[in-house]
């Protein structure tokens, strides 16, 4: 059965748990790059240099919020174009969305070099962790535009058919962010640095695989030079079917800039280093709760040029997936606060 045919008969329930599993993972993966650098500065590099990454963390959603606005508007659009039989719309919408982000991602790198001392005391830096927030800042800002082609690749190689590949385009830059941040920060002593350059590195050999995906026809994308040209009315529906997750990352950001400023006026590195400790425990269950929309969002798409005869069955799959992700997100919340011992001292807290 080929994807069209997946699509428009296939049993709905194991369709979207199939698109889901790797989907949270890919998710979680994404969410893993932050929390392997504090997992290494945490432990080897001491709590101002922990409390200078957890500064940069809102750095992080800032360039999620423009890769996911080119990655996620531009893969409803393609699914969108697949169920009407807009082969030529459907590679459009990856051109479109892989140069934008390309662009955004580039004039969003200047704007953060450019400005990088006031964005730092906006975000909340201390005079203490200063240095080690400027110079992990400097390097990271420089990755954006690989942050944003892994998140468009991932996100097109998945609703062409392939989740587990689609995981894979992240996930091979997170175990490459792993390695590197042993080697760098504990092997080489290079600190903070070091854990700066091994995510770049993560992020450009997902970038990399991805794009091999992707060009090299592994997909349902037909690559040509014609498909890279910017058309206004497509790149404003790509920009208006992502927005809304713009919003939702920069919002998450600005919850993050507030708590750093706010401990860092009050209680210092240490404050801001707690924080930063607790908070990846917020990262793994978000993961969960966006499950539903990524597994479930190639389908519902597909789906809505025969809306009348599946659209109930659509809605009444996908809500009971919903629920059950709610669940299950849930048991992994209350198993991090009942046992929290563990994923503590793992970022460098059990002498604090």
């Amino acid at each position: 059965m080929n994807q069209t045919e997946e699509f428009s008969t296939g049993k709905l329930f194991p369709m979207i748990v199939r698109y889901s599993v790797p989907a949270a993972i890919s998710l979680l993966i994404t969410a893993i790059y932050n929390i392997v650098d504090r997992i290494f500065v945490g432990n080897f590099c001491g709590t101002s240099a922990l409390a200078g990454l957890s500064v940069c963390f809102p750095l992080s959603f800032l360039m999620m919020a423009v890769a996911l606005t080119c990655s996620a508007g531009g893969a409803s659009l393609f699914s969108l174009f697949h169920g009407s039989g807009q082969t030529e719309d459907m590679s459009r919408s990856f051109g479109n969305s892989y140069l934008m982000v390309v662009v955004f991602e580039l004039i969003l790198s200047a704007l953060l070099l450019l400005f990088a001392d006031p964005i730092l005391h906006l975000f909340g830096v201390t005079e203490t962790c200063y240095s080690y927030a400027l110079e992990y800042y400097r390097i990271v800002a420089l990755g954006c535009i690989f942050q944003g082609i892994s998140q468009v690749c991932c996100d097109f190689v998945r609703v062409s058919g392939k989740p587990v590949l689609g995981m894979c385009v992240t996930g091979i830059g997170a175990v490459t962010n792993i390695i590197l941040d042993f080697l760098f920060v504990v092997v080489f002593d290079m600190r903070v640095q070091g854990a700066a350059v091994a995510t770049v590195i993560g992020q450009f050999c997902s970038a990399a695989f991805g794009s091999v995906q992707v060009f090299s026809g592994k997909t349902l994308v037909k690559v040509s030079a014609d498909i890279f040209r910017i058309r206004t009315g497509l790149a404003g529906r790509i920009i208006s079917c992502g927005f809304s997750f713009f919003i939702a990352q920069v919002a998450m950001g600005l919850i993050s800039l507030v708590y750093n400023g706010q401990l860092g006026k009050y209680g210092g590195d240490t404050a801001i280093s707690v924080y930063a400790v607790q908070r990846h425990d917020f990262c793994d269950h978000a993961c969960q709760r966006y499950q539903p929309r990524d597994s479930a969002d190639p389908r519902i798409r597909h789906a809505c040029h025969n809306i009348f005869p599946i659209h109930w069955k659509t809605y009444a799959v996908d809500r009971r997936h919903c629920i059950s992700s709610d669940h299950f997100s849930d048991l992994v919340y209350l198993y991090s606060s009942a046992i929290p011992g563990n994923e503590r001292n793992l970022l460098g807290a059990a002498d604090q």
